[in-house]
């Protein structure tokens, strides 16, 4: 069973999904959150590729985004218009920016030029047929697979929001000109309908979104252990209740996951789930992307069952996550996108 709450975090907001018990899934805004893909800057480039025909682009933050090659690279020192579509979480190194505002939809994606369809749509020349008719001949955009079951008139009036935004967006002053609001993404990602909170400032937020808020008294966050699941992600030692441990590490390359037995009263078969269940747990807890490789004990019973387990979790992921199965020397592999930088720990 799934629970949803909202509680005040430091200056802002935490969102979270209790299952089972268990807070699952974290949701941080403030002046301290993640950035997101989907940001809108306005931004310096600063370097120019000619060969490669990308560029590098100042935004404000510590390291410049790199903007992949494009038909028509910007003019070193000149301003320039892009959207965040990746965060890395490497120390050292800028976000991944595209030119252009692109907004995100529920049904669509308005962005600059280019013109797709999500490859889920099987009539992908009716699809591109649709965009053209509803689209400005300067506009591009990408319909996504949800866009199939709606009529057009719905995917127009959401074409007329994602205008506004993006009007808005451009009238800014920068660099930062539009952020989406992460708290109502993430409910809306995850189907929320009722949602606790404590106090009638986010009573009203909620219902503002077209969810239902439901007040409780305070002690919302102790109530489901948020201290102690901050405090946890923060270290790279996880305690599961099947008695497993899990040690997570992040390196350059790839993230490494080891699991050992340690507590495990259980046989191997039936622990070894509950440990890959945890396992996911964290990877989206922490917000963890990239390579990830997981180091599960060796027991050839078990990999079909765990494999099962992994890609149908993965598959209602709402970032990107792509499962490799086991390699020759016995990881788990998983793919996973740029979407968020990790949750930030800060109780």
């Amino acid at each position: 069973m799934k629970q949803f709450f909202l509680v005040p975090h430091g200056d802002g907001r935490l969102a979270a999904i209790v299952t089972d018990g268990h807070i699952t899934r974290l949701c941080v805004d403030g002046p301290d959150a993640p950035a997101r893909a989907g940001e809108i800057y306005r931004g310096k480039v600063v370097d120019v590729v000619k060969k490669a025909n990308c560029a590098f682009v100042d935004i404000g933050w510590k390291h410049n985004g790199f903007l992949p090659p494009e038909p028509n690279a910007p003019t070193p020192g000149g301003s320039v218009v892009v959207t965040l579509t990746s965060v890395s979480a490497e120390p050292g190194k800028g976000p991944r920016l595209a030119q252009g505002p692109r907004i995100a939809g529920t049904y669509m994606i308005l962005q600059q030029g280019h013109r797709a369809a999500s490859k889920d749509i099987t009539d992908q020349q009716a699809a591109l047929s649709r965009l053209d008719g509803i689209l400005a001949p300067d506009e591009g955009g990408v319909l996504r697979a949800a866009a199939a079951s709606v009529p057009d008139d719905i995917l127009q009036q959401e074409l007329a929001a994602l205008r506004q935004i993006r009007d808005a967006a451009l009238a800014s002053q920068g660099p930062l000109l539009y952020r989406p609001d992460p708290i109502a993404v993430f409910f809306e990602e995850h189907n929320a309908g009722e949602i606790q909170c404590e106090i009638q400032a986010d009573a009203d937020y909620i219902a503002s979104l077209g969810m239902t808020p439901t007040l409780r008294p305070t002690g919302l966050a102790d109530r489901h252990r948020l201290p102690a699941t901050l405090k946890q992600i923060a270290g790279p030692t996880v305690w599961l209740d099947c008695g497993a441990r899990l040690t997570i590490e992040t390196t350059r390359a790839a993230t490494l996951i080891d699991i050992d037995a340690a507590k495990c009263t259980q046989p191997m078969a039936k622990w070894l789930p509950a440990a890959a269940k945890g396992v996911m747990d964290q990877i989206a807890l922490r917000e963890l992307s990239g390579n990830i490789l997981i180091d599960f004990p060796r027991n050839a019973a078990t990999q079909q069952p765990i494999d099962t387990l992994i890609r149908a979790t993965a598959a209602q992921d709402p970032t990107k996550t792509t499962p490799h199965g086991f390699t020759s020397l016995g990881f788990y592999e998983i793919a996973r996108s740029r979407r968020v930088a990790p949750t930030p720990t800060k109780s």
